[in-house]
């Protein structure tokens, strides 16, 4: 989380200080407007990322313990996860598709 605190700060920082060289109009303020969305987008998306790695070894772990007590019992747990993860994963890449049609 720091790191994605620390990217935070560097993005509204690098666009702050853009804005500062343009000169004053109102045209010229939409940046500032659009400062704290973007971050905020690019924030989530990082902490989608974070978190989805996490997962992948959070699950691997419980897997073989499951596994240790089921044996080839845990099977059939392993499946209906890996499928539920294919799903959530679909479920993002379509609404990122789909964002990215809105914004043209």
């Amino acid at each position: 989380m720091r790191f994605i605190t620390a990217i935070r700060g560097s993005l509204v920082l690098s666009i702050y200080l853009k804005t500062l060289e343009l000169e004053s109009s109102p045209d010229n303020m939409t940046p500032i407007t659009l400062m704290s969305t973007d971050v905020e987008r690019i924030v989530q998306g990082l902490q989608f990322v974070h978190e989805t790695i996490l997962s992948f070894f959070t699950f691997s772990i419980a897997m073989w313990l499951l596994e240790r007590q089921l044996g080839v019992g845990a099977i059939a747990p392993i499946v209906v996860a890996v499928c539920k993860l294919r799903y959530i994963l679909c479920a993002f890449a379509h609404k990122c598709f789909f964002a990215n049609d809105r914004q043209h």
